[in-house]
């Protein structure tokens, strides 16, 4: 029977096999399967059975550092072959703990979606920072930003720390605004 006649009656992965026919060889006894790089260069990689696949993807992967899909998958694929080689490592990698401890999730998954914020008035909404500068000489130089969202007035106020008290630092900016509105405090 030719590999072209089993085809039909087989499974998947024998199929996948049988693609790949001609490139097969035994090399001291072993079966591998020979690849050209890009280079030109030929290596051989061992042909693993299902039982020792899950003991590669350990080496080459949880033992060598978490490597990503693509170096993980190069790793393997310069050493070992099997069929569906590349799905069966994304399966590892998105069913593996500590990549999914590491990776945060899609960034729509996480997150609620932006949405503009709109104002109809001054002192609507007043926006209020902290910065903190570094100076040349090393030492730092504490700035509240306090900023009317609507008007886009905003006032550059120098504190001597974080722990300033607000009263005074935001009648400073909020009395000339809410007496030129004529609105009581």
């Amino acid at each position: 029977m030719s590999p072209r006649q089993v085809k039909s009656h087989e499974n998947r992965d024998v199929v996948a096999l049988l693609r790949d026919w001609d490139k097969f060889t035994f090399r001291d006894g072993v079966l591998h399967r020979q690849r050209t790089e890009k280079d030109g260069g030929e290596i051989f990689q061992l042909v693993l059975p299902k039982l020792y696949r899950v003991v590669a993807f350990r080496c080459v992967h949880d033992e060598a550092g978490h490597f990503g899909r693509e170096r993980t998958l190069d790793l393997i694929r310069s050493r070992f072959f099997w069929p569906y080689m590349a799905c069966d490592v994304d399966n590892r990698i998105r069913s593996c703990p500590r990549c999914i401890r590491r990776k945060m999730p899609p960034v729509a998954l996480r997150t609620a979606p932006l949405v503009s914020i709109t104002t109809c008035e001054p002192m609507e909404l007043v926006c209020i920072d902290h910065l903190c500068l570094k100076t040349t000489g090393g030492s730092q130089a504490d700035i509240l930003v306090i900023t009317d969202h609507f008007s886009r007035y905003a006032q550059a106020i120098p504190v001597p720390n974080q722990k300033l008290k607000p009263p005074p630092v935001y009648c400073s900016f909020l009395c000339p605004l809410w007496n030129s509105r004529q609105t009581p405090l």
